[in-house]
């Protein structure tokens, strides 16, 4: 990795808030995590549990994965930004597709592919 960093760039102020990894079997991966693993569940919503370690961002897990054979991303690289609308905008300037921003109960939120098609997401609380 390199030391180089960029403040100019739409997302130099956001943060990693959320790894969300969609699950198919929500009770099994929840024990998992916390029973096997040792994370602190911090939030637990029914179809989302949310754990948490010392520092950095939260894991949590989605139980909306379903089954396909595509093979399709079992993840969601969520970063958090204090101005969605402009972080949206800022990236669309730039030649990024990007989904309109979406009222959510707990936020506000848009999603987009990197170059492979990784899920990537905005999150304004």
């Amino acid at each position: 990795m390199t030391n180089a960093s960029s403040d100019s760039g739409p997302l130099a102020d956001a943060n990693v808030g959320e790894i969300i990894i969609y699950v198919r079997d929500l009770a099994r991966m929840k024990r998992f995590y916390s029973e096997q693993l040792g994370f602190r569940i911090v939030a637990d919503r029914g179809r989302l549990v949310a754990f948490s370690g010392n520092a950095g961002a939260e894991i949590v897990l989605h139980g909306g994965r379903e089954d396909s054979r595509d093979g399709g991303n079992s993840w969601l690289l969520q970063i958090i930004v204090p101005d969605i609308d402009k972080a949206v905008l800022a990236l669309r300037e730039r030649g990024v597709a990007i989904s309109d921003v979406e009222q959510r109960p707990y936020g506000r939120y848009a999603r987009f592919s990197d170059p492979e098609g990784n899920q990537l997401g905005l999150e304004q609380a």
